[in-house]
């Protein structure tokens, strides 16, 4: 059997196995799906100062979710920005437990 790619790997990932939100390891690996939205990430935890704001527009509270239908995303997330995610995107995610 060849050699899986990394996003082959990923797929075979438990849900809650990817790396913290706004870690060097999630940014390191946002990078190799999504650059836009590590650097959007990025920009916004310099703007807000601190690592655990909303992955997509800096609020508080952020728990760390877990997307349910993306193999390598995980991403804190307010209540606003999960319910547009939810319902404008289709986009499904579970609330990581035990972590915030």
């Amino acid at each position: 059997m060849g050699k899986r790619s990394r996003k082959q790997k990923n797929l075979h990932r438990l849900h809650g196995q990817w790396p913290d939100p706004h870690t060097s390891a999630w940014f390191e690996q946002t990078l190799q799906h999504n650059p836009m939205a590590a650097f959007i990430t990025g920009s916004i935890i310099h703007h807000a100062g601190r690592t655990d704001v909303c992955s997509v527009c800096g609020d508080t509270p952020a728990p760390i979710y877990d997307a349910l239908d993306a193999p390598y995303q995980s991403l804190r997330l307010c209540a606003d920005c999960l319910g547009i995610r939810e319902a404008d995107y289709d986009e499904r995610y579970q609330l990581r437990s035990g972590r915030t």
